[in-house]
């Protein structure tokens, strides 16, 4: 992530947050991004349908926003525009 981008990077990861429902967009220090999705599963197995769930959630929100966030970096895109543009 570009240094002077790092706010409005921020600005659109929390847009984007505050929107989806399953998992969560991070941005650490060193401005590298990341996608987190979790479930909650007690005394049983994982079973093969939860996984291949999990990653289509993940996929899909990858590729909802990776080229977005990209566009942000580069200056061709503003985060107040991030879900406008979904």
């Amino acid at each position: 992530v570009i240094v002077e981008k790092r706010e409005e990077i921020a600005l659109a990861i929390n847009r984007i947050n505050s929107s989806i429902s399953i998992g969560s967009f991070s941005f650490d220090s060193k401005g590298e991004i990341s996608f987190r999705i979790s479930t909650l599963y007690k005394e049983s197995l994982i079973s093969k349908e939860l996984v291949s769930q999990m990653l289509y959630i993940f996929g899909y929100m990858v590729e909802s926003y990776d080229d977005k966030l990209l566009a942000i970096n580069k200056g061709y895109l503003k985060a107040e525009n991030i879900i406008d543009n979904s």
